[in-house]
């Protein structure tokens, strides 16, 4: 019995030889890590804040409302790109010439159209509402950013497309459904 307290004794020693080990690499590490970085003040902020002064009178600036005028994407626009995108709208949407209804109307013919007049689809009251108007470049542009907003009471669920040059390719695509 008697090697039993050096036993623990002994593995007292490791793990304290282990702890200032690891406190020794730290340390060097912290040490070659701030030799090789050397940190460059800013000589202004990277990201610029506007808080407005609401106390003082001064006006909040005005969002910017709705998507960017969709011309001058539309030079550029790739619809085998579009055909690409559109593989996300497959599960609500069919888009061969007499294809049929699924969720969505089908989406054939669409462009050049009249909003909401697709025959034997039952549309949404804001589909209903927009009759009157035509899917223009500039129709689409609106919808294809964020479809609750340019249509109010649809029932597409989809968010929209942020970046213009994806509603110009998709649009480029929907061109060529005739």
């Amino acid at each position: 019995m008697e090697g039993v307290p050096d036993m623990n004794k002994q593995k007292g020693n490791m793990i304290f030889a282990a702890t200032l080990i690891a406190l020794i690499i730290w340390l060097i590490s912290a040490m070659i890590s701030e030799a090789l970085v050397d940190p460059v003040a800013l000589k202004k902020s990277v990201y610029k804040i506007d808080v407005p002064d609401h106390e003082a009178g001064a006006q909040v600036p005005a969002q910017k409302e709705g998507p960017e005028p969709i011309d001058a994407f539309m030079e550029e626009a790739d619809a085998i790109k579009g055909k690409s995108l559109m593989r996300q709208c497959m599960q609500c949407h069919s888009f061969e010439k007499g294809g049929p209804h699924k969720i969505g109307p089908n989406l054939w013919g669409v462009y050049g159209s009249s909003i909401g007049a697709k025959e034997g689809y039952t549309y949404s009251s804001g589909s209903k509402k927009l009759a009157d108007q035509k899917w223009t470049d500039e129709n689409l542009n609106h919808f294809l950013y964020k479809p609750r907003a340019f249509m109010p009471g649809t029932k597409m669920a989809y968010v929209g497309l942020k970046r213009a040059k994806d509603r110009a390719n998709i649009i480029a695509y929907l061109k060529t459904l005739v």
